[in-house]
């Protein structure tokens, strides 16, 4: 700050003209500067002829005049040592001498040329750098309405001052205004830099330069008294209220929402992520009921949220901000709100198909719940039960009373009758009797919302199914007309090879009609009944979908796999949702692992790798379990000839004991795998039978081809 250069850019007339302003000042401190040093040097002749003169003689004569005893003899010994000769230490010349010589010792310290002009910005920011190293730099004014030619002030002038950055106020760090600091910034070293360290003085000098400036320029209204005024805030001053303590009380609930909100909003997206992927549909078809799909996620979430209790709850209680509750009502408390906010998630989940779309428009709801305990007061209590519904405005209803209890001594099991709120007529009690409630509530909303509503890939229920019979009570035999079980033809019966008379029929589909995608993408929707092996009696798709999905073995399209689990622990869970016996589970999975050619992969993860190895896999998911029906759509797309061509040998392995309903778009895959071929046009059934028959029937020519084995 007093050796520090100021730098003035663009260099040219109007920035020789301001420095001349601004180095007016300095003038005057460079004069006063120069005095000292010539002080010195004649302080002692001085001293010299003020000792010789009459200045002694007239001293003493007027003390002896002025008779006060003690004053008089004090000022007595100092006049005679102020007049002694330059030769006495003591003396005022003398003293002056060393007071002069060490100001100019010090003034030598202060940089009074130290306004100079450079060429533009960036050179002014290289010769700062450089001058910072030996903390030689202090300030620097930018002229960006001006250039290097110009000489007059313009109207309007904008310019930048850059302060050394230490010299100035900094916006973050402890010292910044922040809920944490809230004290007034008055430390003149740390809170007032743009003061303490000269730059507000600098920008006074700067303005008040210019417009003289001005007024030489013909602009005499500029000449008028302007300056700046500064105001440190708070004004008038303040008080710290030390009387209260700060009551977290107040915002308990606030906290505890925020607390369940990400683990409840990443609930939502893993159980939307499998309905997205498919993964939810595929596990039904496998035999995996949505009451145990939402059960295994529950449980899960369940696990991390109970640390999450047993931590708060230790804190309120630990930590002296609820010091006197019961540590056990408030684990019960917070384990209710734990339960209803899982339940709720599964119920939100219901209503969204995309993973990221789910998660954030949960968050929005989670907090929007917890706003109503905060809003109007009339309001408030006229809806107050309805907003028992929402576990966010109970668990702060809840809050505030366990918070008032803890002051009153009351936040215990034994007086819990106590703990409630007169204003809204709503007790402890009846909040965790809500929670309760809610928790029921979400999990029958949730079962019912995904069977009416499964999804773009699930087979919904009609919204009455509750009131059907025949999902209650499950029936052992299903008559069936004769037209359904032989199914029916409306095209050329030429075209249609008849079932052998002694052929009993393990598949019968009845109106199966598409209009986009493949034939099987449709399958899953139709109107389809298939013997169980057990019984002679047709299991129906429309009522009987579960014991269907008992024997059902699926490999949809797309390899529909879970990225984070192993080949092995893929093709270990879909056996134990066939109802595999867990003694046999390692066998199975073994055996398919080697027929499908999978160990060198069988402990990686199915993610990264290739894609005939992943359709190996969806084939032995589909396979494994003893699944004796099986539905393959498309089961070599994407791939390449040879893995194809293994695949053909795979299916060719495992056909025997199973009815297999392939869907393909190649006639020669068709061909080898098929024992009975049906092909669709424009989403109808034109032709039926063996190979054999189609070939004879629409066939003009047979080609041989032979290889031969080198």
């Amino acid at each position: 700050m007093l050796q520090g250069y100021i730098l003035v850019s663009p260099a040219g007339p109007l920035a020789d003209r301001l420095i001349e302003k601004l180095n007016h000042p300095l003038r005057y401190a460079d004069f006063f500067a120069s005095l000292f040093p010539q002080y010195a040097e004649i302080a002692l002749a001085l001293q010299d002829a003020v000792n010789l003169s009459d200045l002694p003689k007239a001293a003493t004569v007027i003390f002896k005049l002025w008779q006060v005893s003690v004053l008089s003899d004090e000022l007595e010994k100092a006049a005679q040592t102020a007049f002694a000769p330059s030769s006495d230490p003591s003396s005022l010349g003398a003293v002056l001498k060393n007071l002069a010589e060490d100001v100019d010792e010090a003034l030598k310290c202060l940089l009074i040329d130290r306004i100079v002009p450079v060429a533009n910005e960036t050179i002014m920011e290289k010769v700062a750098v450089c001058l910072q190293k030996t903390q030689q730099y202090w300030s620097g004014k930018l002229n960006e309405t001006t250039s290097s030619t110009t000489s007059a002030v313009p109207e309007v002038v904008t310019y930048k001052i850059r302060h050394l950055q230490s010299m100035v106020d900094g916006t973050g760090g402890s010292q910044a205004d922040s809920s944490s600091n809230m004290r007034a910034r008055d430390a003149p070293f740390i809170d007032l830099k743009y003061t303490t360290f000269g730059f507000s003085f600098l920008q006074e000098a700067v303005e008040t330069a210019l417009r003289e400036m001005m007024a030489e320029d013909g602009n005499i209204d500029s000449i008028d008294d302007v300056g700046a005024y500064s105001q440190q805030e708070p004004y008038p001053c303040y008080s710290v209220d030390t009387r209260y303590r700060f009551d977290v009380t107040i915002f308990l609930s606030m906290f505890v929402v925020l607390s369940w909100m990400v683990p409840s909003a990443l609930l939502v997206k893993n159980i939307v992520y499998e309905k997205e992927q498919r993964l939810k549909e595929l596990m039904r078809i496998m035999g995996l009921g949505d009451s145990v799909h939402f059960l295994s996620w529950a449980l899960i979430s369940l696990v991390l949220n109970i640390v999450s209790v047993i931590v708060i709850c230790a804190i309120l209680k630990w930590a002296r901000i609820m010091s006197g509750a019961d540590f056990s009502l408030l684990l019960v408390f917070f384990f209710l709100f734990a339960l209803s906010s899982i339940a709720q998630s599964l119920l939100v989940s219901t209503f969204f198909t995309n993973a990221n779309i789910g998660k954030r428009s949960f968050h929005s709801i989670y907090l929007d719940l917890n706003g109503p305990t905060d809003i109007n007061f009339v309001f408030v209590i006229t809806t107050k039960h309805f907003q028992l519904l929402f576990p966010q405005s109970a668990v702060g209803f809840g809050m505030t009373m366990l918070a008032t209890g803890d002051d009153e001594g009351n936040a215990r099991w034994s007086t819990m009758d106590q703990l409630r709120l007169d204003d809204f007529n709503i007790s402890l009690a009846g909040v965790m009797i809500a929670l309760s409630v809610d928790t029921v509530l979400f999990c029958l909303l949730a079962w019912y919302i995904s069977a009416v509503h499964p999804g773009v890939h699930g087979v919904s229920q009609p919204w009455y199914f509750l009131c059907m019979p025949s999902y209650w009570c499950k029936k052992e035999e299903q008559e069936w007309d004769d037209e359904i079980v032989a199914g029916e033809s409306d095209t050329e019966s030429d075209r249609m090879q008849h079932m052998p008379v002694d052929a009993q029929a393990t598949i019968t589909i009845h109106g199966l009609t598409k209009v986009y995608g493949n034939g099987m993408k449709a399958v899953r929707r139709v109107l389809a009944v298939f013997p169980s092996y057990h019984n002679d009696h047709y299991r129906d798709l429309r009522k009987e979908l579960g014991a269907v999905r008992d024997t059902l073995g699926f490999c949809p399209q797309h390899n529909v796999l879970f990225d984070v689990l192993t080949v092995r622990e893929q093709l270990y869970f879909y056996a134990a949702l066939k109802g595999v016996p867990d003694k046999l589970v390692d066998k199975e999975v073994n055996y398919i692992i080697n027929v499908n050619n999978l160990f060198k992969m069988r402990l990686d993860s199915s993610s990264p790798s290739p894609g005939g190895q992943k359709r190996r896999l969806c084939l032995g998911m589909a396979l494994v379990g003893g699944s004796r029906f099986v539905i393959l759509d498309e089961p070599t797309a994407g791939v390449d000839v040879n893995s194809r061509k293994g695949i053909w040998q795979l299916l060719e392995k495992h056909k025997k004991d199973r009815t297999i309903l392939l869907s393909t778009h190649h006639m020669d895959e068709a061909d080898v795998l098929s024992d009975r071929i049906a092909i669709l046009s424009e989403g109808k059934l034109t032709a039926f039978g063996t190979s054999v028959f189609l070939k004879k029937r629409f066939g003009r020519h047979t080609t041989l081809t032979c290889i031969k084995k080198v």
